[in-house]
């Protein structure tokens, strides 16, 4: 065999190749194009395959990504954030707002990529009213007005449609107050910028498909229902046939000078009143198989989310019948109807039904204090799609127009539910389940290691962990691997850790409670955590009892926490056996 010969041989096949090159962060990935034809080609797959569009940048990188057909064609996830960069702005101190203009006109380019499967919208945590004075909550600016969330929701939803035109672009613009005086789709005089005109007014995107399947993230969605798009027909195609994974985390409206007034903000019931029939519409609801819902503030109690109205029925086909997995954060749960819905998701979905479950911050409220009258009795529920007509029990939950009336008279109301049943009846109903997971996740700003950073100024040396700063990821991050942040690979960048740590399952995280005094400030809600005194010689936690007002802690964790983890792991093993 002659040198040349030896030489020319691969080493490694290209699955290997494929394998190490997964590894690597972006700055490697993009030397590593500069090898040779081979490696470049899988090294250009990795680097491009997931992209940024930031409203703190120019957007020209991300415009010449979709612009470029061998690098879109790479193109499988894309995060867009809203947010301006934070050394520059500070958000909500009534600060001079520059608005995203450039971010808005690059916006549209999410269009060309035909293979996309994930796409991640982030907005600033701070929403409220757009009208004049209704625009200062305490005072201070919200920025991102409503106009504004519903400009690049308007825009990305068509985009996913792949019905989005320049001139219908004009007319949406021309109807919203958007804080600045520029025509985004006419700028003349600006060179930096002027790809953006010539697009719109000559470059056309490439005929293609829509993407059929897509994962849909929303990062501080607003607390209030927006007509404008959840009634547009664009927005209930997609939701209906286009979306297959749907994670939304939710913002609230806040008053700093007040925040336990929060609660008189008529928004939010609406929003949770109107959720079944807009954002889990039943035709999403039939084809949805990940479903992931946070919120800042706890819900569910109130303001009321009822699920039983989510595609409602008693036959397999209601609720969300090919779900697979459910993700919850800040859920609050009191009635038993909760726990039998749980039980009956993913009844068609071919593995026997919910395969994966995840409590974040999610308690069992035990004890409240409100004003009366609540509600009581039963009201109908109808199926839009079929017809059909159930009754539901409304027992036990605040309304509205008592909370927000000025009455206060308020009693206090006991809950019997408790973790040991809740976790004992899934235990014995949920026979497809194979991972269970009750703790806490990454509600603030978090730092992890990160592909997508496209920025020549963010790319670190290849043999460091790169950074990014990511604002409550946990709706997205829940299935992540366990951290323990105690070890050294953690903060040696492991790279198991890459995409972001998952649930912190420490035991002051499981099994809580809570109570609700509508008297109280800053929130009405009285977490009960730090139940356990900690003794370090030798190190085991001691129960306090003042702190378990159940009386059943002990219970809810040695017996039925452990009995559902062990025979969801015994199932987890079963499978990957198979």
């Amino acid at each position: 065999m002659t040198q040349h010969q030896y030489t020319s041989r691969p080493l490694l096949t290209e699955d290997v190749l494929a394998t190490i090159i997964s590894m690597v962060p972006r700055g490697t990935l993009l030397n590593f194009r500069l090898v040779n034809r081979s490696l470049s080609a899988l090294a250009t797959k990795r680097a491009f395959r997931h992209i940024c569009l930031f409203a703190a940048e120019e957007g020209t990188r991300f415009v010449d990504i979709a612009r470029s057909e061998a690098l879109r064609s790479c193109v499988r996830e894309i995060t867009c954030d809203t947010k301006l960069a934070e050394d520059d702005y500070t958000y909500h101190s009534n600060g001079d707002f520059a608005f995203p203009w450039r971010f808005m006109a690059a916006l549209p380019f999410v269009r060309y990529f035909e293979r996309l499967e994930v796409l991640n919208l982030n907005f600033n945590e701070y929403c409220g009213p757009e009208n004049n004075d209704e625009d200062l909550l305490d005072g201070i600016l919200i920025e991102e007005s409503p106009d504004i969330r519903f400009r690049i929701l308007d825009t990305i939803f068509h985009c996913l449609e792949g019905t989005w035109s320049a001139e219908n672009q004009r007319e949406v613009d021309e109807e919203l107050d958007l804080s600045d005086d520029r025509d985004i789709l006419d700028i003349e005089d600006d060179p930096e910028v002027a790809f953006y005109k010539d697009d719109h007014q000559g470059f056309a995107a490439p005929i293609h498909d829509p993407p059929s399947s897509v994962c849909l993230t929303i990062s501080n969605l607003g607390d209030f229902d927006d007509p404008r798009l959840t009634k547009s027909d664009t927005f209930r195609r997609v939701i209906a046939s286009q979306i297959s994974e749907l994670k939304i985390l939710f913002t609230v409206q806040t008053d700093e000078a007040s925040p336990e007034s929060t609660i008189y903000r008529p928004e939010k019931y609406d929003l949770m009143k109107n959720l079944p029939h807009t954002w889990l519409m039943p035709s999403l609801a039939m084809n949805l198989t990940v479903l992931s819902l946070y919120c800042r503030d706890y819900w569910g109690w109130i303001p009321r989310m009822d699920f039983r109205c989510v595609n409602p029925g008693s036959g397999p086909g209601s609720g969300f019948p090919n779900l697979r997995v459910l993700a919850l954060g800040n859920y609050v749960f009191t009635h038993e109807w909760q726990v039998d819905w749980i039980a009956s998701l993913g009844l068609q979905n071919g593995r026997g039904g919910l395969e994966e479950l995840y409590l974040d911050d999610s308690p069992i409220l035990y004890k409240a204090r409100m004003v009366q009258p609540m509600n009581s009795g039963e009201s109908e529920v109808t199926n839009l799609v079929t017809g059909e007509v159930i009754s539901i029990s409304d027992e036990l939950y605040p309304l509205p127009e008592v909370v927000m009336g000025g009455t206060y008279n308020p009693e206090i109301i006991y809950f019997p539910l408790r973790w040991d049943y809740v976790l004992g009846r899934w235990r014995d109903l949920m026979k497809g389940l194979r991972v269970f997971r009750m703790g806490h996740g990454a509600w603030w700003q978090h730092y992890c290691f990160d592909r997508a950073i496209e920025s020549d100024e963010w790319i670190q040396s290849s043999d460091r962990r790169d950074f990014i700063s990511y604002d409550c990821p946990a709706f997205r991050w829940y299935n992540c691997p366990v951290v323990d942040q105690e070890s050294d690979e953690y903060y040696e960048g492991c790279e198991l850790f890459r995409e972001g740590e998952g649930l912190q399952l420490a035991r002051e995280y499981q099994c809580q409670y809570i109570e609700y005094d509508i008297g109280t400030g800053p929130t009405q809600w009285q977490e009960l955590r730090d139940r356990y005194q900690y003794t370090y010689y030798p190190y085991y936690p001691k129960l306090n009892p003042e702190l378990d007002p159940t009386g059943t802690l002990m219970k809810d964790e040695d017996e039925a926490l452990g009995s559902l983890l062990e025979i969801t792991d015994q199932r987890r093993k079963m499978n990957l056996t198979i």
